[in-house]
């Protein structure tokens, strides 16, 4: 049995994953968590970008990010961009072009 703090974040990269079938015929493994308090632990499948050098001012209000880790598998899509813990988010465009409001973005593979 694997035990995961309540209230903790777990970032999943693409190649690995939890696996609910894993085990044999004497024992399979489970997940659960512990902790008294605290939201359930919260399994993402998303890249964090959440210090100021993450980012890079590309123009007035556009940032773009330092690294390459957005798009790093290739056909890898950018589907969300969530803000200030969830206090907004971001929606995503096609172009640059389209980026009329405070939240839109767009994602450009190089």
């Amino acid at each position: 049995m694997i035990h995961f703090k309540r209230g903790d974040t777990w970032r999943i990269p693409e190649d690995d994953t939890l696996r609910p079938d894993s085990g044999d015929a004497t024992g399979a493994v489970t997940y659960t968590s512990y902790g008294t308090t605290g939201d359930k632990p919260l399994f993402l499948g998303s890249v964090e970008k959440n210090n100021t050098g993450d980012w890079t001012a590309y123009d007035t209000n556009i940032w773009t990010a330092t690294d390459s880790s957005f798009g790093a598998v290739a056909g890898q899509d950018v589907g969300s961009i969530i803000f200030n813990n969830e206090v907004s988010w971001g929606d995503w465009k096609l172009s640059q072009a389209e980026l009329v409001e405070q939240g839109d973005f767009y994602y450009e593979e190089k």
